[in-house]
């Protein structure tokens, strides 16, 4: 954090001498981002563009930036005008792709060239940026494979590079009783992943466990995070701390064993990882696909959401006897007594996924439900539908198939004064994305009684609402073909007797259920802990 305050005194004090510096602008916009100050980022990037208007690095940077604060039409445009730019290479398409792919823009994305091979060709930059959309394209073995050969050389890379300044030899450790769990993220607050570390951190046995939260994020405000404080030993904020200093850190705490919950997610602190830390590191939640590293350890999974090639993963799995997660519950958002078909007279499919994960072949084979179900309708609800871009794209895209604008609807969640809960109730069936799976919103659905129906892969990615699904007591919702997954979304929207039993009867089996029961889970869980702190000696 230091650091970077100095970098801003020192390229505020470069523009003060020479207002028309373009790198000292562009510079500062970066300082910013790494401090959080997002917006006032994207105005220094501006400047950049105003003063030198074909600086390379300022289109790229801005385009992402405006991206991440919902300014999606700007950010569209800034993407475009880099990929023009002459000295634009085909290597620096990340930026760019994850704004295309962001606003449903295929075309664009397409013409950037294949992401496969530009991030195999990638030097000289951190290639795991583009993991995350790589892993939406990851739709057969062959890809699968491809990718987690790119994720096991990046932990490879990132391990050498760490043990060039290892930390200390480790001291013996403290004799005590319970076994010391490190929790590393960044989304130990208002966040999906909090959902799911929440339950556990409320129901752990706290005479054989003590628990350390590292986290680069504090907001005394956020009552998930003000909670989760409560339940913890420690809570450390180790916001711009450099990844060795917070291995350092944790090193000191004398942890037993360490957490990481992000993988490549925003605001990662995965590469402490690389360092080793504690004696005995292990993966699990906020990514699913292997983190590459060498140094971890184990991941943790069920039998349903587990690949079925381990040779996927770094990692050893560690397997829970019923799911991998559990939420335990949501917020009591009522349910209507009607379900959507009888109030609009006729079926309502659904999405509240990232559009990120939408792709071509998603949107044709929603498409073909809707082409067998007679007037029905399809509703999308996220934040980015604020976006006439992304829209527009998205309506081009059904057309093409044959569904017309008038089926489909766009809510901007982010100007509704309602809980995002409640938009389910205006929903019949939840079609999920592929190849990567809805986690978080699959069971917000099962929560409104919003049943999911789901096209399940091989790999850990494909497979995430199906473990949710099992879990749910909805075994058959799950299908293993394009054609499959069609003939169940018709054959669901032609039986309102299941439709109505399940919007009304969701909510108490789940509660029920092993994603409703924290109090096994974590029995589990602490289970699964204890067999490898006596395999590994730890005590």
């Amino acid at each position: 954090a230091n650091n970077m305050v100095g970098a801003e005194e020192n390229f505020r004090r470069a523009i003060e001498l020479d207002p028309e510096y373009a790198e000292a602008h562009n510079n500062l916009g970066s300082a910013l981002i790494s401090m959080d100050r997002r917006r006032e980022a994207i105005e220094c990037y501006k400047k950049t563009i105003r003063v030198s208007p074909r600086h390379l690095a300022a289109h790229i940077n801005i385009c992402l930036a405006l991206t991440h604060q919902g300014r999606l039409a700007e950010s569209y445009l800034y993407a475009q005008a880099t990929v023009l730019l002459e000295n634009y290479r085909p290597t620096m398409f990340t930026n760019p792709h994850k704004v295309f792919r962001a606003v449903c823009a295929f075309d664009d994305a397409d013409s950037l060239g294949d992401p496969w091979d530009l991030t195999e060709q990638t030097k000289n930059a951190d290639y795991s940026a583009n993991f995350l959309d790589l892993l939406v394209l990851a739709d057969t073995e062959d890809k699968i494979a491809r990718l987690a050969k790119l994720h096991q050389s990046w932990g490879r890379e990132t391990v050498a590079r760490c043990a060039r300044d290892a930390l200390p030899e480790r001291k013996p450790r403290a004799r005590r009783s319970k076994i010391r769990l490190g929790l590393l993220s960044s989304d130990l607050r208002q966040h999906s992943v909090a959902k799911f570390v929440k339950p556990l951190l409320e129901h752990y046995d706290s005479d054989s466990f003590e628990v350390f939260c590292y986290s680069p994020s504090e907001d005394p405000h956020d009552p998930i995070q003000k909670r989760i404080k409560e339940l913890v030993a420690e809570f450390k904020v180790v916001k711009g701390k450099r990844a060795r200093e917070i291995a350092e850190q944790i090193q000191q705490d004398d942890i037993d064993i360490l957490f990481e919950l992000n993988g490549f997610t925003k605001d990662s602190l995965l590469s402490v990882m690389a360092y080793k830390a504690a004696p005995v590191q292990i993966y699990w939640l906020g990514y699913p696909f292997t983190t590459g590293l060498p140094t971890m350890d184990y991941i943790i999974l069920d039998k349903y959401v587990k690949p079925v090639n381990d040779s996927w993963l770094v990692e050893t799995p560690l397997l829970m006897p019923d799911s991998w997660v559990c939420f335990e519950k949501f917020a009591p958002e009522p349910i209507s007594e009607q379900p959507p078909f009888e109030r609009h007279g006729a079926i309502t499919f659904g999405s509240q996924n990232n559009p990120y994960k939408y792709n071509r072949e998603t949107i044709a084979l929603w498409s073909k439900v809707m082409q067998r179900v007679p007037e029905s309708r399809f509703i999308f609800v996220r934040p980015e539908f604020g976006s006439v871009i992304l829209v527009s794209n998205l309506i081009k895209e059904f057309e093409k198939h044959k569904i017309g604008a008038e089926r489909l609807y766009f809510v901007d969640s982010k100007s509704s004064p309602l809980s995002h809960f409640a938009f389910y109730d205006e929903i019949d069936i939840t079609l999920d994305t592929f190849p990567l799976t809805g986690g978080t919103t699959t069971c917000d659905a099962l929560w409104m009684g919003t049943p999911v129906v789901s096209l399940v892969g091989p790999c850990l990615h494909q497979r995430l609402s199906n473990s949710l699904l099992i879990n749910a007591g909805l075994s058959d919702m799950c299908t293993d073909t394009p054609d499959a997954f069609v003939e169940k979304a018709v054959s669901l929207a032609e039986d309102p007797a299941r439709l109505r039993r399940l919007r009304h009867g969701l909510r108490p089996a789940l509660l029920e259920s092993p994603l409703g029961d924290a109090r096994k889970y974590s029995h589990d869980f602490g289970a699964l802990l204890h067999g490898v702190v006596k395999k590994h000696g730890l005590r």
